[in-house]
């Protein structure tokens, strides 16, 4: 579970970054580039919510005892 959390910061901090980027675009007049951008990012965020969902479907495994 702690390797799905880190993919799905990984894909949000990667929308994060594209969505800035698309802002910057808007900003400079380049609205198609923008809107490519734009929608990266919404499947990046896709992409994290299903690897959430797949993650909480998977069976915890029980921690090793210690003796």
């Amino acid at each position: 579970m702690v390797v799905a959390m880190a993919n799905t910061d990984q894909l949000r901090d990667g929308a994060r970054r594209l969505l800035a980027m698309a802002i910057s675009a808007r900003e400079k007049g380049q609205a198609e580039y923008a809107d490519r951008l734009t929608e990266q990012a919404a499947d990046f965020l896709d992409a994290a919510k299903a690897a959430e969902l797949t993650a909480a479907k998977q069976p915890q495994q029980p921690l090793p005892k210690k003796e």
